[in-house]
């Protein structure tokens, strides 16, 4: 398994060096496959110190003027929270930008910015209380991954049996928060 951005991932599916690839859907290349495998809630994440952490409710507005860690540009995830913020009319202080998820947590608990991350990959920070989430009101921000590799009727052993493992580990993902995490 080798974690990067979606076109170096397109790039080794396309060139062989690579079999299957777990990325952010929509993928627009007809030589690729996809299949979707699970839907991710998009969630505001804050230090526990942040000013959003006190507020009930989180609003677009509330998001005006805040420094901002984000996805590398490009990615599919970078583009669902860019559309948000053109449909709420938000101009993002954009501070940094990066492909790895744990960059972007990293820098959002020493409170270099605020980011909108998949739940999953906050929900062990915000249990214990390193991170804070929340919906942002009126919003349903999600994203889509799903399985990527090349168009075949025969698909490797590998790749088959990659498939059904993450099948069996599925349901124990925790993809969307219960209830909002508020103080």
């Amino acid at each position: 398994m080798t974690p990067g951005a979606t076109p170096r991932l397109i790039r080794q599916l396309r060139a062989g060096a690579a079999d299957l690839g777990l990325l952010t859907l929509p993928i627009d290349d007809p030589s690729l496959a996809t299949e979707p495998v699970i839907r991710e809630e998009l969630l505001l994440v804050t230090s526990p110190q942040h000013p959003l952490a006190r507020k009930k409710e989180v609003a677009p507005h509330d998001l005006f003027r805040q420094p901002f860690v984000v996805f590398e540009a490009g990615s599919n995830t970078r583009r669902t929270i860019e559309d948000f913020f053109v449909r709420e009319q938000i101009e993002p202080k954009v501070v940094t930008e990066t492909e790895n998820v744990e960059i972007i947590k990293a820098l959002v608990r020493v409170r270099m910015g605020i980011a909108i991350l998949p739940y999953q990959s906050v929900a062990r920070e915000v249990r214990s209380g390193q991170l804070f989430c929340a919906r942002i009101t009126g919003q349903h921000l999600s994203r889509e991954t799903g399985w990527v590799h090349m168009k075949s009727e025969h698909l490797p052993r590998a790749v088959v049996e990659m498939k059904r493992l993450f099948d069996s580990i599925r349901p124990k993902l925790r993809l969307h928060p219960a209830e909002p995490h508020k103080k």
